[in-house]
């Protein structure tokens, strides 16, 4: 956690970051941001089988944690592919807020 600060946030690659807190976080918070490149589906055989709606998808920016979700937190579980599952065990959700 940043010195004199409430909050961590973890990129999605598991770097540590100083915090950016948008005004509508929640204490479990994931920034994402809207997927611009071209996406395609692969089918079994290895080909191409079409385009997936970009509108439906969305790129993990950060992971935004409050001290309060933090201190419930297990030792060794504030590393992104941990959080997903780890967070909803303390009674606490995450909250989608899209980055600016």
């Amino acid at each position: 956690m940043a010195e004199g600060s409430d909050w961590v946030m973890i990129g999605p690659e598991g770097d540590f970051r100083e915090p950016r807190v948008p005004p509508n976080a929640g204490p479990a918070t994931i920034l994402v941001s809207s997927v611009t490149d071209a996406v395609k589906r692969v089918g079994d055989e290895g080909l191409i089988d079409g385009s997936v709606d970009r509108r439906a998808l969305w790129a993990v920016e950060a992971f935004l944690l409050n001290r309060v979700v933090v201190e419930k937190l297990e030792a060794g579980t504030l590393h992104a592919d941990a959080l997903l599952e780890t967070v909803p065990r303390t009674g606490i959700g995450w909250q989608v807020v899209v980055a600016s």
